[in-house]
């Protein structure tokens, strides 16, 4: 039963309930509120160890009956997976972080939008450590300068990752390497990151530690991939021919189908830019491409503009041909 000096410090949802990690004297535990109630009431569940401090608690909707509890700030690091589908802790795994990695000094966790792994920021070692969250075995590490400290997994798998002596950096779903976003973020504090409900904002909490005011930072576009326009065009072609004119849209993971990249051109008869289309790029190569017959000689400029969407940055590039007679 609670008393009134029990200090709720985590929260997770798993099994519908909502579970929170606690203090209360000088111990830790584990306590459940049924929010489907209409009376609800936090209670103690038997977690089957001792805590020594509020453990930290993280699920992920994957396997929404699974959760996992750490104890932070101890050495070696403690990790504890429970399965919540009757309503208590039935314990799945355990593992004391001694060797293979050896883990201590716990600073924050998180599941992986698959519910295969869980992402570790400690102390030591120097790497944001995964183990797979079946039997809590080494599964791999994103590489980090020092001092882990915060980790955040977006629904759609992007993974972040921060440290107190290096960058917040951002991953797409299972790669380690390299990162695709990173951004210098100094003084970065404890469990300080989070993704916005859109996944692509990234917020980080920065200050404290040299007693300044904890400051809130948004990191836009996190979420999304960076894209490359290019066009291949020849240098110089004749008035009244056929100018034809490729260009490709690429990045990282393929672009959906019904991608169109945007194309305007500039010359001396429209010196503020005119459309020339609207073109679908190849799903397959991001090939997109247009003929022209251009009536006046002199330079045209050709700009070709990508909007981005919820998963991409968007892209602009441009060519110049010379229009002899």
């Amino acid at each position: 039963m609670l008393t009134a000096d029990t200090s709720p410090q985590s929260l997770a949802m798993a099994g519908g309930k909502l579970w929170f990690g606690y203090t209360v004297g000088s111990s830790g535990g584990i306590g459940s509120l049924d929010v489907a109630s209409p009376a609800p009431a936090a209670t103690v569940v038997p977690s089957g160890r001792y805590w020594y401090y509020a453990p930290a608690l993280a699920s992920s909707p994957a396997d929404p009956n699974v959760l996992v509890a750490g104890e932070e700030g101890v050495s070696p690091a403690t990790l504890a997976v429970y399965d919540t589908a009757t309503g208590g802790l039935q314990k799945r795994t355990e593992r004391l972080f001694t060797s293979s990695p050896s883990i201590s000094y716990l600073n924050d966790f998180a599941v992986t939008a698959d519910g295969q792994n869980i992402v570790v920021a400690a102390n030591n070692p120097n790497d944001h450590q995964i183990v797979r969250l079946s039997d809590l075995s080494s599964n791999g590490s994103y590489s980090s300068w020092q001092f882990p400290n915060a980790v955040a997994v977006a629904t759609d798998g992007t993974v972040a990752t921060g440290a107190s002596g290096d960058f917040v950096k951002t991953y797409r779903p299972g790669s380690t390497w390299p990162s695709f976003h990173e951004y210098a973020v100094n003084d970065l504090q404890r469990d300080g990151l989070a993704w916005a409900p859109d996944e692509n904002r990234l917020f980080a909490i920065t200050g404290l530690s040299y007693g300044s005011a904890p400051t809130l930072h948004v990191l836009p576009d996190a979420g999304k991939l960076d894209t490359t326009l290019s066009f291949q065009a020849p240098a110089t072609s004749r008035k009244g021919k056929d100018l034809a004119i490729t260009g490709w849209l690429s990045a990282a993971e393929p672009l959906p189908a019904g991608t169109t990249v945007e194309v305007t051109r500039t010359d001396a008869e429209h010196p503020s830019g005119t459309p020339v289309g609207t073109f679908s790029i190849s799903t397959a190569t991001g090939e997109f491409m247009f003929t022209e017959q251009p009536r006046q000689t002199g330079d045209i400029t050709y700009t070709a503009t990508y909007k981005g969407d919820g998963q991409h940055m968007p892209a602009t590039t441009q060519t110049t041909v010379t229009i002899t007679k």
